[in-house]
């Protein structure tokens, strides 16, 4: 074999035995030697001649769901408790209805576990769920627990 015919073989890889020639980087390198899969559908494609070379994107952090422990009529006031995901919360979101759908009443911010709200004069049943909000993305309501006054 002349040196040529070595040089493609060995740059496109066995051909007859299908085993894939390696990546080439933008930069002329190649990963040839390293101990990784070749599976271009499961590597994170960086751009090396970019700032962030060396880092992919995540995507934001999902919330989990807080799950609403209790809600109790304290004359025109609801006491209103949940326990927070394991994730965290950046702002706790209250959602209630009386009538009709939810709708959010007020967004807490910090690591609250309770609250009260006040219903004014009303009487009636109302039913609340609560939210988690962790940077900038909201969890799915949580399960719903109501009390009548």
């Amino acid at each position: 074999m002349n040196f040529s015919r070595i040089f493609f073989a060995a740059l496109l890889g066995c051909l007859s035995c299908g085993t894939p020639p390696p990546p080439v980087h933008e930069h002329g390198g190649s990963d040839a030697g390293l101990e990784q899969p070749y599976d271009a559908g499961l590597l994170p494609v960086v751009d090396a001649g970019s700032a962030d070379a060396g880092t992919t994107d995540a995507g934001p952090v999902l919330p989990g769901v807080p799950v609403l422990v209790s809600v109790s009529s304290n004359g025109h006031e609801m006491a209103i408790s949940w326990q927070l995901p394991a994730s965290g919360c950046g702002a706790v979101g209250l959602w209630m209805k009386s009538t009709g759908g939810y709708s959010k009443v007020t967004s807490l911010s910090g690591v609250t576990s309770s609250t009260t709200w006040s219903t004014g004069h009303g009487s009636g049943t109302f039913c609340f769920q609560v939210s988690c909000t962790l940077g900038g993305v909201e969890s799915a309501a949580s399960n719903e627990k109501c009390a009548t006054q």
